[in-house]
């Protein structure tokens, strides 16, 4: 291990500030939850400034973060947590939504890792929480772009496509008249015709 590693480890243990500004400035938040009284969880202040909340409030009237996350998505983390702690070589790291205090919805990376006692028997989960909703945002944007791009595209081609189809049809109905005028045209210049009358054929 590199000193300076072993340097930062031995500080973040001795100064619990540096641990905060750590985590303040690289997270959206983390969390420590007793997997064996599995209503016994903290989570950090800056992860429920994310969801609204004022973290003193929550203090005083706790909040059951399991109520803010999308049904679907809290099944799908429960059986993944489950897969974690049965084999720590299945990783526990999803995409989560939940339930902002104003309504509206908050897209998050969730990251965590079991604790486990002497025995392999796992005893907390610990982990991160990366605030990914202005990137979905943006892919959203981005997506409903594309589809319009695309939707434009194809109203382009089908227009050329029309004009195509437009043009070829007048062609035909206007060349066959026209070769018939003209064969007609050429009959009536061999015959007998006066000079007046020569002159209109041309």
């Amino acid at each position: 291990m590199n000193h300076l590693q072993r340097e930062l480890y031995d500080l973040v243990q001795t100064d619990v500030s540096v641990f905060d500004f750590l985590h303040a400035g690289t997270l959206d938040g983390i969390w420590y939850w007793d997997l064996e009284d599995q209503d016994n969880g903290w989570i950090s202040d800056r992860f429920w400034e994310v969801l609204g909340f004022d973290p003193s409030q929550v203090a005083e009237s706790p909040v059951d973060w399991r109520e803010l996350i999308f049904p679907e998505d809290l099944e799908s983390s429960s059986r993944e947590i489950a897969a974690h702690c049965e084999d720590e070589r299945c990783p526990f790291d999803q995409i989560l939504r939940y339930r902002h205090q104003q309504g509206h919805t908050i897209t998050v990376q969730c990251r965590g890792r079991a604790v486990r006692d002497e025995s392999g028997k796992p005893i907390r989960m610990f982990g991160a929480f990366t605030d990914l909703t202005d990137i979905k945002r943006s892919e959203a944007a981005l997506k409903v772009t594309n589809t319009q791009l695309q939707e434009a595209r194809d109203a382009a081609q089908a227009a050329s496509d029309a004009k195509t189809n437009f043009l070829a049809t007048i062609s035909h109905e206007v060349r066959n008249p026209l070769n018939g005028i003209l064969g007609m045209t050429d009959v009536l210049a061999r015959s007998s015709l006066n000079s007046e009358q020569l002159r209109m054929i041309e």
